[in-house]
């Protein structure tokens, strides 16, 4: 999993050379790299695979512009002591799903008990999709949140005296958990001020869009297939990078914009002369004869009818659909488009 940041700021106010410093990982995985989880103890902190996490805060830390605050976001994999004691600027934030039950300095306790005990500050609706294969949930959960210091952890090889972190802890656990799935239960560490319930339902909000951030990198590496890149410098890389964020955006701009605002008119993301060949298309494989619209027809409709080209059935039960049909029906729909382009050159006849 990648680092991701929630920028709080506009995206103009971020540099070109800024904008997806955070999304990259410092270096791949050697897929012929001995595995050495079960020594993991006895090896440098700088020798591991998770030293990536805080080579990727720190290339962060130098790109980010001071009048840019940004929040990192990570799932559980993020929870490393180290990261959570590396010095930040004023305008970096952490925000990191706890993996660990670590011990804590100023109770006996460890962190869940200590987070279990405390009083539910109140509650908060979230709408979860959990997989691309099940329809999103709306979620009620309980929220607990208190201020907590780290212990250092006792078992680093290396000689190095790591100071204890105060953080704030929110807890958020499904107050009425549906039959059949497991319950909602976050632990979320963050270095952002918590003074009141609002601030905690913020950071959860802030949390809940990692689920939108992974499926940008899932476009880059499944549609666009960055990973496949034959290109082999790191300038090239990064200008085909920059023109695949670019497409990745605009996919998952439509998707979620035809679900929020499905009845928006769809020349907001569409010439008028692909919507109008897309149904023309459309009408076509289906072996209608209805005229074609005057005026751009609603984004939702127009979205399920290019997914619909990509292999989205479109049955009463299927619901929206998702990334990689409509990535699959974009491709055909611009070739449809290239297609229409040469024969109104009238190349056949020239």
């Amino acid at each position: 999993m990648c680092w991701a940041s929630w920028l709080t700021r506009s995206w103009e106010s971020v540099p070109r050379e800024c904008r997806w410093a955070s999304c990259i990982r410092s270096s791949g995985r050697d897929p012929d790299a001995e595995r050495t989880s079960s020594k993991r103890h006895q090896r440098p902190f700088a020798d591991k695979e998770s030293f990536r996490w805080l080579e990727s805060l720190r290339v962060v830390h130098e790109r980010i512009p001071a009048d840019t605050t940004v929040i990192n976001v990570t799932d559980r994999e993020g929870d490393i002591y180290e990261v959570f004691a590396e010095p930040r600027p004023p305008n970096s934030e952490l925000l990191i799903r706890a993996c660990y039950n670590r011990r804590l300095c100023e109770q006996a306790q460890q962190l869940y008990e200590v987070l279990d005990a405390q009083p539910v500050a109140g509650d908060m609706n979230v709408r979860l999709q959990q997989r691309p294969d099940r329809k999103p949930k709306d979620a009620c959960l309980q929220v607990r949140h208190c201020t907590v210091t780290l212990r250092p952890p006792s078992h680093r090889v290396e000689q190095v005296t790591l100071a204890p972190v105060t953080l704030t802890a929110i807890l958020v656990t499904d107050r009425c958990p549906p039959e059949g799935r497991k319950p909602i239960r976050w632990l979320l560490l963050t270095t952002l001020a918590v003074e009141s319930l609002d601030d905690a339902r913020r950071i959860v909000t802030y949390y809940t869009r990692r689920w939108l951030i992974e499926r940008f990198h899932y476009t880059l590496k499944s549609g666009c297939r960055i990973e496949q890149s034959q290109l082999r410098t790191v300038a090239r890389l990064g200008r085909l990078l920059a023109l695949y964020c670019v497409v990745a955006w605009r996919l998952l701009w439509m998707l979620y914009l035809s679900r929020a605002e499905p009845d928006c008119l769809c020349s907001i993301a569409l010439t008028h002369q692909e919507w109008r060949l897309l149904y023309l298309a459309w009408q076509h494989l289906h072996h209608r004869d209805d005229p074609l619209p005057t005026t751009p027809p609603p984004l939702r409709e127009v979205v399920r009818r290019i997914a619909q080209l990509g292999g989205f059935i479109g049955r009463k039960g299927d619901g929206d659909p998702g990334v990689k049909t409509l990535w699959r029906g974009l491709m055909r729909l611009q070739d449809i488009v290239l297609g229409a382009t040469i024969a109104s050159q009238d190349v056949c006849n020239a």
